[in-house]
């Protein structure tokens, strides 16, 4: 066993070394401790702080929806699921996820949430997004990123989102 002023010892040793040129190490950002890989820098954050949650966003408070990464590992792909107490919905956006609710609702478990739902717990503060801006869907269809009708369907989407009362565009940063 390490004495704790081993320990201190040890990681200011570490951290002069460090300091040469050449060496790549990552720090943790919560406690500092150096890593030589990122994987297992990744692997302390989870392990460590808890850091194994993936981001999650409410991008509609007033229907309670949220987009997620639809996987752990690999490319981030969003998936959107609502999640409302108050008006009892609890929906993935993933048919794998209805299965797996059903048989647990089958077994014994009718609360039991899939990963995603679980997920919103945790999720950020919302924070409404920029307005659409038409100047925007002008300078995209100069470009020919859309077409003269998107451009059109995207305008009525807007319109229809405000009369509604919520946003109709909003911007995710994984």
């Amino acid at each position: 066993e390490l004495q704790p002023t081993a320990v201190l010892l040890e990681s200011v040793q570490t951290e002069n070394e460090d300091k040469t040129p050449g060496n790549n190490k990552s720090p943790c950002q919560k406690c500092g401790i150096l890593f030589t890989t990122t994987s297992n820098l990744r692997r302390h954050e989870r392990l460590q702080h808890g850091q194994d949650q993936q981001p999650i966003l409410c991008i509609d408070a007033k229907n309670a929806i949220y987009v997620t990464p639809k996987d752990l590992h690999g490319p981030r792909v969003p998936i959107h699921i609502r999640k409302s107490f108050a008006l009892q919905i609890l929906l993935c956006e993933l048919e794998e996820c209805w299965d797996f609710m059903k048989a647990q609702a089958q077994s014994g478990n009718p609360g039991k949430e899939c990963r995603h739902l679980v997920r919103t717990n945790h999720a950020r503060h919302y924070a409404p997004p920029p307005p659409l801006c038409v100047n925007s869907l002008e300078e995209m269809t100069d470009k020919q990123l859309l077409s003269t009708s998107e451009k059109q369907e995207c305008q009525e989407m807007n319109s229809r989102a405000c009369i509604e009362g919520v946003d109709c565009v909003y911007p995710i940063f994984w």
